[in-house]
């Protein structure tokens, strides 16, 4: 009777000690006396050699071994007197006691009898896997356990963008559900690098970790031309001829995966659909009558059309006014069209630091970037450092120790290129005195929704039903004819819009842009089956007006050249040529000319010191 059956019949673990006590006395008392039985060399041969084919006897021996050392120690000096075994019971004594000690023999030819192996499996030459684990085959029949669960290679990934190579790993974890672990290869190399898979249940340290290498590179060897072969990407966005939306692949087949840290992995989760389609239209009819909320979604859109029609920079709106006046949930309506409007998924908030906020931009690329409420920067330097970061689409340059005979080598910097949603209760340009970040920010002043009735229902209804417009916007784009008639369009409002907001000055020229984009945004969010804004309402002829003020805001040396000639028209006495007598002479300032006129009745030239306007 062997352990398995003895357990059954007292009705405990096949793997108790006492079950396994017993079961390998049994085992050795019938060794030793079919040995002792055997009246010729032939059926004595015969008999060992039915013990070492025996994986359930050399168990349960290897059982008694472990157990009661001196009991088997007893066994071998019974079967030592037999004379004509001595090779046949070294072998069987190396065998049970390797098994005592955790070990196994392995045959060539053997089942592996492997759970959860990939489809197509091949064990490496040289190798054995089974339900206790990866065994290396020896010289010999014999094998040792370099690890104590089945490991396999269950797939390859390269990064189509950067060429850098992963292999996915499977054993099963400590609850019994097989762990598919993604590792890039440079990690699988390294030994710290794979003792960190412990962290995951992987039973490798530092006594197996060079044994667990070699067998990997042997099984990736050995299973290449079964393993599949898996692109990956670590951004969103516009990527191999598709867009992908974090988990979610929009294109051909056999498409493209998302791979990043936990970090972006959390963003990631927010880009998920909830909801219906038709509840989502529903709550956006409910802020039909506000531009605000059409502006809102055009912007979201016009983010993924930066790079598809191969617009060089992106550009920022932003909703400024008193608090409670709607900003928020218009934020809210851009972030629906991709997925979850909330802290958990798209809204993130200016509290964030300058970093935090370029890794957000570039893990996005394509998608908008949606932060709310300047008054939660931490310092007002954070949010022109980031308007001028986004404006330009990359991220601070930063060194990092070089290599050879190249002492400083410089970090790959961040990119993306997508529009920022902004809101605040000051102008988010009010924060920046860069002339070039003023000029791609369409500032949008005062309340964007009519009422807190449709603030709270577009609040709670897009909470529930959202991220259903962004897929529909994509598969429009990804239509053959989509990019030609779309890069059309846009020539055309371009060449509009630069005409009218050009005659308004450079800057509101230069936001022509912006609004072309919105034009554009408009007429692929119709085709994608968003209902159009409703008659007498006009949410692009809102936003070229606010661009028109914007332009004469972002002019800042034309401001600069106000404020001087302002300040100087305030005190014309300071002027030499307007100042005051006193007793027939002039009289000077208490803190001095701040300048000459020539004609005291004619504006026309008027000498300033530099000093004063400094």
């Amino acid at each position: 009777m062997d352990s398995a059956e003895l357990a059954a019949l007292v009705g405990v673990e096949p793997t108790d000690p006492a079950v396994v006590l017993a079961a390998g006395r049994d085992r050795a008392e019938a060794l030793i006396a079919a040995v002792q039985g055997a009246e010729t060399r032939e059926a004595l041969a015969g008999v060992l050699a039915s013990i070492l084919a025996d994986e359930a006897a050399v168990d349960d021996l290897g059982g008694l071994a472990r157990q009661a050392p001196g009991e088997w120690a007893g066994v071998l000096a019974r079967l030592r007197a037999v004379r004509g075994i001595a090779a046949d019971l070294r072998t069987l004594a190396r065998m049970v006691e390797a098994r005592g000690r955790g070990l196994r023999v392995v045959r060539r030819g053997d089942a592996h009898g492997a759970p959860y192996a990939p489809e197509g499996w091949t064990t490496p030459h040289g190798y054995q896997v089974d339900a206790r684990g990866v065994w290396r085959v020896t010289d010999g029949d014999e094998g040792e356990r370099i690890c104590t669960v089945p490991l396999y290679i269950a797939g390859r990934l390269v990064d189509v963008e950067s060429g850098e190579c992963a292999l996915r790993l499977r054993w099963p974890s400590w609850t019994g559900r097989p762990v598919d672990h993604v590792a890039d290869t440079v990690q699988l190399a390294d030994r710290a690098g794979l003792v960190s898979l412990a962290a995951y249940g992987l039973p490798v340290g530092s006594h197996n970790a060079r044994e667990v290498a070699a067998y990997i590179d042997a099984a990736t060897a050995a299973n290449a031309g079964a393993l599949p072969v898996e692109q990956t990407a670590g951004r969103c966005g516009w990527v191999a001829g598709g867009f992908l939306l974090g988990d979610r692949w929009i294109g051909d087949d056999p498409g493209v995966a998302l791979r990043c840290d936990e970090g972006a992995q959390q963003l990631a989760d927010g880009l998920t659909a909830a909801g219906s389609w038709d509840a989502w239209v529903a709550t956006i009819h409910e802020g039909r009558w506000n531009a605000g909320v059409w502006v809102a979604l055009y912007s979201s859109i016009a983010s993924v059309l930066l790079d598809y029609l191969d617009v060089p920079t992106g550009f920022i709106v932003d909703w400024s006014g008193e608090t409670s006046q709607g900003k928020t949930t218009v934020l809210r309506v851009a972030a629906s069209v991709w997925g979850e409007p909330s802290q958990r998924g798209l809204v993130q908030s200016w509290s964030l630091t300058t970093s935090r906020a370029e890794g957000v931009a570039s893990f996005l690329s394509h998608l908008p970037i949606c932060l709310d409420d300047t008054k939660q920067a931490r310092r007002t330097d954070d949010v022109a450092a980031l308007l001028y970061a986004h404006a330009w689409g990359q991220s601070k340059g930063r060194a990092k120790p070089g290599r050879g005979s190249q002492s400083v080598g410089l970090r790959v910097s961040a990119t993306w290129r997508s529009v920022m949603l902004s809101t605040g209760e000051a102008r988010a340009t009010s924060f920046s005195e860069d002339a070039g970040a003023r000029a791609r920010t369409i500032c949008l002043v005062g309340s964007p929704l009519s009422s807190a009735s449709v603030a709270q229902a577009l609040t709670l209804g897009t909470l529930q039903h959202h991220g259903h417009l962004g897929p529909r916007v994509v598969d429009c784009l990804l239509r053959p004819d989509g990019r030609d008639r779309y890069r059309a369009a846009y020539d055309h409002a371009l060449t509009h819009y630069r005409r009218v907001l050009g005659e308004q000055g450079a800057v509101a020229g230069r936001l022509a842009e912006p609004v072309a984009l919105l034009y554009v945004a408009q007429a692929v969010a119709e085709d994608a089956g968003l209902p159009a804004p409703p008659e007498g309402l006009d949410p692009l002829a809102y936003v070229a007006e606010a661009a028109i003020t914007g332009g004469e805001d972002a002019d800042r040396p034309s401001a600069a050249l106000c404020d001087v000639l302002g300040a100087a028209f305030a005190t014309p006495t300071a002027l030499y040529g307007r100042h005051e007598l006193r007793e027939g002479s002039p009289a000077v300032p208490p803190r001095g000319w701040i300048g000459a006129m020539r004609n005291a009745d004619a504006w026309a030239r008027v000498d300033l010191r530099a000093s004063w306007v400094r």
